[in-house]
């Protein structure tokens, strides 16, 4: 039976266990807060080695304060018999419970996941410290959509021939680690960079790009560099973040980035526009894993068939030929572009080039394919393990990216005379992009159900768009058609910033004073509603609210929602 309290903290029970103690869920009575306490095993506070390396990272990851951090409050004494560390009580789902139920696609979506953990990992460097372990079950997504780094370096310790010994020589988990760790040298920044491309590429493509049926084997692949190229398991993703990707991955720790902050600067460019605050996409996901998959996708083709436009009519080809293989890739049912783009570009280019170019896209999407089947293969005898996430194998239909052929009635007619006064109005096509999320209308159409995009045809002139979310104030846009895009399309992207307030509820014993979102509120005895401004863009938003009162400071973290309601009843009675 574990223990009933640690120090000023009531323990309610154990949540997990690992190779150097047992986690528990447990509550700070002082605080009235959440926490988590990670024991060391009894045996091992005997051992010197093992709890000299507890406690030298108990010091490290104490001075590491960044969002992107699980946080440690504060960890025992050292002549205390019961050694520990306090942190914050995470609520959400590890990363590798996320990728087993949803998906990154497209996969330009793993940016929501890559900036934050290289923000968090490059913050612990420039502390001096070295993660090691970064893996997906090392990652936590909570449930408002933030992302957090968790169980920093912490050796792991096994037990064998009836005594302990520390691991330290092949620190961290052998699908993940750097090769020159491997080959027996001290891991650095760049092996947490190695580590983090690996998790990239298991989010891009459901593999883990070294993984092998036995530990010999995974460490053969990690010293040779062994794995399938990610353009071909991945063939939709942008070739910058495949590059990118690959170079974290680099054998020689020489030919990565010189560090994290190199890696951001190439890879935040590349986070879709019409992807919203990476938060609110990642609680969408968590939520609703295929609705959220489904709207990415449709969205990347609308994206993608718009660049696809441009570089048609620039007669830039080799783009044209690149942007219609990552649609395939998305869109399988589309095979037809790559031959529409064909025939475009012969008269240009001429029928070889062309061809090849095709025949290369064709290629590369059939190969991803071919590869991603031939993992189900197994020899006679060998044990079939279940089959691995194939993101190209689940695509879900997006009829809002294929656009429909015109018919032959519906095509203008080159008329002469008074027959020409009585054509309709050409259409152009205008894409509305709303972040979060809103109902759209527009004089002369129906109105639009809440969506993320609207597409709509109107004619030529100036058009008055009304954009309607419940919990923030209507936004009016006026857009000009025709505009700048190909025939004469336009492009709105608006994101909603003005939300209504959160309504909180204070139930007060006394006089006493609400510090929250940097502001302060005074309270009477008894019920206090309050009315608290959303910051600027936050639909929802993480906080920690502090009440203050003569003889009494308490703290609670919460959830703040736009045109929501939270009820917070304090006591300040002695437990």
């Amino acid at each position: 039976m574990g223990p009933q309290r640690i120090g000023k903290f009531r323990v309610d029970g154990p949540i997990g266990e690992g190779g150097m103690g047992i986690v528990y869920a447990a509550h700070d009575e002082e605080l009235d807060r959440a926490v988590a306490i990670k024991v060391l095993h009894p045996v091992l506070v005997s051992n010197k080695e093992g709890k000299a390396r507890f406690r030298a990272e108990a010091r490290a990851i104490g001075r590491l304060r960044h969002p992107g951090i699980v946080q440690v409050y504060q960890w025992s004494e050292e002549e205390e018999a019961l050694q520990f560390l306090v942190m914050e009580r995470l609520e959400g789902q590890s990363l590798d419970q996320l990728m087993a139920r949803a998906e990154f696609s497209p996969p330009e979506t793993l940016l929501l996941i890559a900036i934050p953990l290289a923000q968090a990992l490059l913050h612990a460097h420039r502390e001096g410290v070295v993660h090691r372990d970064v893996k997906p079950a090392n990652v936590m997504v909570l449930n408002d959509g933030r992302v957090k780094l968790m169980d920093f370096g912490i050796a792991r310790l096994e037990q064998g021939s009836g005594q302990l010994t520390i691991t330290g020589a092949l620190v961290g988990s052998p699908a993940h680690m750097a090769p020159e760790i491997v080959a027996g040298k001290r891991a650095d920044a760049r092996s947490d960079q190695f580590a983090l491309g690996t998790v990239l590429y298991q989010l891009a493509t459901g593999h883990s790009p070294f993984s092998r049926d036995n530990p010999a084997a995974t460490f053969r692949a990690l010293a040779e560099g062994d794995y399938k190229p990610l353009e071909r398991l991945a063939p939709a993703m942008d070739e910058r973040l495949v590059a990118a990707i690959t170079r974290m991955m680099a054998l020689n720790p020489e030919d990565r980035f010189p560090d994290l902050e190199a890696v951001l600067r190439e890879i935040e460019p590349l986070l879709p526009d019409w992807l919203g605050e990476g938060p609110a996409e990642l609680a969408a996901l968590l939520n609703g894993p295929a609705v959220a998959s489904s709207s990415w996708r449709t969205q990347q083709l609308a994206y993608l068939d718009q660049r696809l436009a441009g570089a048609r009519a620039a007669h830039r080809w080799p783009e044209a030929v690149g942007l219609a293989n990552r649609i395939v890739a998305l869109d399988p049912s589309r095979q037809a572009i790559l031959e529409e783009v064909a025939a475009s570009g012969v008269r240009r280019w001429g029928r070889p080039v062309v061809i090849a170019l095709i025949l290369l896209a064709l290629g590369l999407t059939l190969s991803s394919q071919w590869l991603i089947e031939q993992e189900q293969v197994a020899a006679p005898g060998t044990r079939v393990v279940p089959k691995p996430m194939a993101y190209r194998e689940k695509v879900v239909p997006t009829p809002e990216a294929v656009k429909a052929k015109a018919k032959e009635d519906d095509r203008p007619k080159q008329l002469k005379g008074a027959s020409a006064a009585a054509v309709a109005p050409r259409r152009h096509e205008l894409t509305v992009r709303v972040f979060p999320w809103a109902e759209l209308h527009v004089k002369g159409s129906p109105p639009r159900d809440g969506a993320r995009l609207h597409r709509l045809r109107l004619p030529a002139g100036t058009h008055e768009i009304m954009l309607r979310h419940d919990r923030a104030k209507e936004i009016t846009r006026r857009v000009e058609l025709p505009g700048t895009g190909p025939g004469g399309s336009q492009a709105l992207t608006v994101r909603i910033r003005d939300f209504h307030p959160s309504q909180l509820v204070v139930q007060s014993p006394g006089l006493g004073t609400l510090k929250v979102l940097g502001r302060e509120y005074p309270l009477k005895p008894g019920e206090n509603s309050l009315q608290i401004p959303m910051p600027s863009g936050n639909f929802r938003k993480s906080t920690e609210l502090v009440y203050e009162a003569v003889g009494c400071r308490m703290a609670m973290e919460t959830v703040l929602e736009a045109g929501g309601q939270r009820t917070w009843r304090v006591d300040c009675s002695s437990p």
